[in-house]
């Protein structure tokens, strides 16, 4: 290959993008893995893979960690860099760890809503609100007598 073809090669090439360096690019590159791994937890909690949710949540908060430490030492601080971090804490280390605990505890509970609450301790007649009724405690359901009258309750009394 001659001189002149070298020349007017690099003449063809497009321009290079200034102020794009890896040192600017590595934090950010890192900062969207932790968010896509925060992500990937909320996917894994939806499904019911609370393992491998809390995985994904640890890896993220290792990315997250590392990603600040790197542009520091790069000396690759950028502000976009700041508000991606910013984005991706929110999601990786706040939004994804309540979600997957929040699937996880109310998995089997059938309660839909945000608002579920306990149903009221055994001898909790008179409150406010109950009328002197009382929550079956197998059942769910609202009696008012000494014990639960539904068919479908173990404590349902029996003509023995």
């Amino acid at each position: 290959m001659n001189i002149r073809s070298e020349r007017t090669r690099r003449r063809n090439r497009p321009p290079r993008l200034r102020g794009l360096s890896l040192n600017r690019l590595l934090p950010n590159m890192l900062t969207m893995l932790a968010l896509c791994a925060g992500v990937t937890a909320m996917r894994f909690a939806i499904q019911g893979r609370f393992e491998a949710a809390v995985v994904s949540i640890m890896v993220a908060a290792v990315l997250d960690a590392l990603d600040g430490r790197i542009a520091r030492l790069l000396n690759g601080q950028s502000k976009f860099g700041e508000e991606l971090d910013s984005l991706s804490d929110v999601v990786s280390v706040g939004v994804a760890p309540a979600i997957t605990l929040y699937l996880w505890v109310l998995a089997g509970a059938g309660t839909p809503g945000l608002a579920a609450k306990p149903p009221p301790p055994r001898g909790a007649r008179n409150l406010p609100g109950n009328r002197g009724k009382w929550r079956c405690p197998w059942c769910s359901c609202w009696q008012s007598g000494s014990r639960c009258r539904a068919r479908r309750c173990p404590d349902f009394p029996t003509a023995n």
